[in-house]
């Protein structure tokens, strides 16, 4: 608790209270000896006589010096301001700017209104003298704040009107560091925090680390304003799914909207997007509650370097959690060798390369052979190097170690299949003899979640269709590998595996028809254009962060970068790069520094659109630090009550009638004597009696 003295003239006279001990001790009559020539008036006195004078003594001289102390702290105003500080006052407002706060308060009025106009009746409220200033829980460089604590009272409401919400989640140890500082930046005695916040359990709920302590004699208010139930479902954009493997110029590319639902019941929405290329796509949704859909998204093809998309929900029950964009790097065309002649690869230069130069594909085709693998390899440096085991024997360690570099590696039957050849341990199979059978056995999916069938999938599982195999090697698979496809009778014909920084496919069908039918299957340019892009080391890039986030090691060697956005949310800084804020809403942004620049996407937090909050007295965020919860019902009567409080309890008639009965039972006491008992018939009586001294 905390007091204000509002005369302290009469505050530093309060030892005066001791001059009735003074006056006691050291101006007391002095006793002279008397001659009496009989003792017999004094036989009825009783001995106790003396110790009861005593007692009534110091009982009226306590009442003395209670009504003086009673008297001088009436005579010095004292105001309690039940526990909310006195004096001059500093007072920083910390406004919970998140996602979450633009859902409903009631009626039209969504939570970040009703949130600043509380703010706004507290300022209103303070004293001339008084401080405030005002921090953010997300940072938001789009809104323009006094940096310091302001005794302009207009200035800080003028800020409190441009606050708007962000989509990114709320950092209360980061929000209360500055307000802290703030607060010791300030010569006021008494410091007040105050917290307007949804208490969204995602941010609030949690205890974190890096809590600050707060100032000597701080107080902390965190004012809970209450959530309105949404009138329909909610659906969150929970991120991105990309491409497994390389994106190429010229190449489309399928980026999936990962679309979750954090409710329990279904909600529904519509889903738009749009890419750099012109593209634009959009679809209805209906997501059961507690699950996640996957929406793909075909891109247009295009050129080397970055790219785009973004994308947006309508009609859901919450818009905070809706946007987001995605940077994307194509890297250049990437080159397939062949090794061998062109018949042994049957339809598989034209699966890799369906247009003369790669322009549809983004690869390359190129043959070659055993003899001049380890002059080419190193200078062509292609993304996938298809053999026959034959040649896969001859080729020794070269292969070895280029797939152990970042390649990949195809390793095929070959011309002549009818004998079982043994591969090297690397390879991860064991190629039994060729079978053939003219009704043809059937051939289905053994490992759905291969990075080859990631092309196909389109939400239901792969599509692959009806495919027959007539002449075949069925593969062994080593332990740990992972089967791909096989026939209905268990085994396998082709066989996936990472070695180093690269993949190995090695497969027991050829790409022709007389093999199988899959080659005439839309399923199988994926699958083989795949085995080209499985692993990235042409180090494409994609690039997205969470609103309130600020991406890393995008622009290397330039100190001085420019942000504009390009899609989504406005926005636009020049600055340093150490000094590069957190973008605070969903949007694509364009960064450039020097000769460099990059695309990076924001997207809103899905954390926002959980109906989650804190309840009790106790905001686990704020960890050890003392605070009081209080619920913001109408913003009116919880401003008048603030400044109630502010005003505080002037106790001058409480103290002073203290002090005036303290005067009459002094001065009862003090006209009361007190007598020996009487005696009548040998037994003593005790009364008053106003003549004994």
């Amino acid at each position: 608790m905390q007091w204000l003295i509002t005369n302290p003239l009469f505050a530093w006279m309060l030892p005066l209270a001791a001059m009735p001990v003074l006056f006691h001790f050291f101006l007391r009559f002095r006793t002279r000896p008397a001659v009496f020539s009989t003792f017999m008036f004094f036989d009825d006195i009783d001995p106790r006589m003396r110790a009861r004078r005593r007692i009534h003594e110091w009982l009226v001289l306590l009442l003395r010096c209670l009504f003086i102390v009673l008297l001088l702290m009436a005579l010095s105003r004292p105001v309690w301001m039940g526990g909310h500080g006195g004096g001059r006052t500093a007072a920083v407002m910390i406004v919970d700017n998140s996602g979450s706060m633009g859902g409903g308060f009631r009626d039209d009025m969504t939570r970040l209104r009703a949130a600043t106009d509380a703010a706004r009746g507290i300022v209103g409220r303070m004293g001339n003298d008084d401080f405030a200033g005002v921090v953010l829980a997300v940072d938001d460089p789009t809104v323009s704040l006094p940096a310091e604590l302001s005794a302009d009272k207009g200035l800080i409401r003028t800020s409190l009107d441009r606050i708007v919400e962000t989509d990114g989640s709320a950092d209360p140890a980061w929000a209360l560091r500055r307000a802290f500082g703030m607060l010791e930046a300030g010569s006021a005695v008494a410091r007040e925090v105050h917290i307007f916040s949804d208490l969204q359990e995602g941010e609030w709920g949690r205890e974190i680390a890096g809590v600050p302590e707060a100032p000597a004699g701080t107080l902390v208010f965190v004012h809970r304003i209450p959530a309105a139930a949404p009138a329909k479902g909610n659906l969150s954009l929970a991120g991105f799914g990309m491409p497994a493997g390389r994106l190429l110029s010229g190449r489309r590319a399928v980026v999936r909207a990962r679309i979750s639902n954090p409710g329990v019941k279904e909600a529904t929405g519509v889903l738009h997007w749009m890419d750099d290329g012109g593209a634009r796509g959009t679809e209805a949704l209906a997501v059961v509650g507690g699950t996640e859909k996957s929406v793909p998204m075909l891109l247009q093809p295009g050129g080397p370097g970055w790219h785009w998309v973004y994308a947006w929900l309508q009609d859901d029950g919450f818009g905070g959690d809706n946007r987001g964009g995605i940077g994307l790097e194509y890297a250049e065309k990437v080159s397939a060798l062949l090794v061998g002649a062109k018949d042994e690869f049957g339809v598989l230069p034209l699966a890799l390369s369906p247009s003369e130069g790669g322009q549809l594909s983004g690869i390359r085709v190129e043959f070659g052979s055993v003899e001049e693998l380890p002059a080419r390899l190193p200078k062509l440096k292609p993304a996938l190097v298809a053999v026959s085991r034959a040649a896969l024997a001859a080729a020794g360690s070269v292969l070895e170690q280029y797939v152990r570099g970042g390649g990949n590696l195809l390793v095929l039957p070959g011309v002549v299949a009818a004998q079982e050849g043994a591969l090297p341990a690397w390879v991860g199979a064991k190629m039994s003899r060729l079978e053939e059978t003219r009704a043809g056995a059937a051939v289905v999916v053994q490992g759905e979640g291969s990075v080859l069938l990631a092309d196909i999938k389109m939400g239901q599982g792969p599509v692959f269709g009806e495919v027959k195999a007539f002449r075949f090697c069925p593969m062994e698979a080593n332990d740990g590998r992972e089967a791909v496809i096989g026939l209905e009778d268990g085994r396998t014909l082709l066989v996936a595996h990472r070695e180093g920084g690269g993949f190995v496919f090695a497969c027991g069908i050829g790409f022709d028809p007389s093999w199988s039918t899959l080659p005439l299957k839309a399923a199988f340019l994926a699958i083989v254009q795949r085995m080209a892009l499985a692993s990235g080391a042409t180090g494409t890039s994609v690039q997205g962060v969470v609103a309130g986030e600020r991406p890393s090691h995008l622009i290397e060697g330039s100190k001085v970068v420019m942000v504009k956005s390009v899609a989504g949310s406005a926005f636009e800084w020049k600055g340093e790069v150490s000094l590069m804020p957190g973008f605070p809403r969903a949007a694509v942004l364009s960064i450039r520094g020097g000769e460099q620049d990059a695309v990076v996407g924001v997207r809103s937090s899905e954390r926002e659109g959980v109906p989650r909050y804190v309840a009790g007295e106790r905001v686990p965020a704020l960890g050890v630090l003392s605070h009081k919860v209080r619920a913001l019902g109408d913003v009116h009567s919880f401003v008048d009550s603030i400044a109630d409080e502010r005003r505080g309890l002037d106790l001058y008639p409480q103290l002073l009638a203290l002090a005036l009965l303290c005067l009459l039972a002094e001065t009862w006491l003090a006209n009361t004597r007190w007598r020996a008992p009487s005696v009548r018939g040998g037994v003593r009586k005790p009364g008053l009696a106003g003549g004994i001294t």
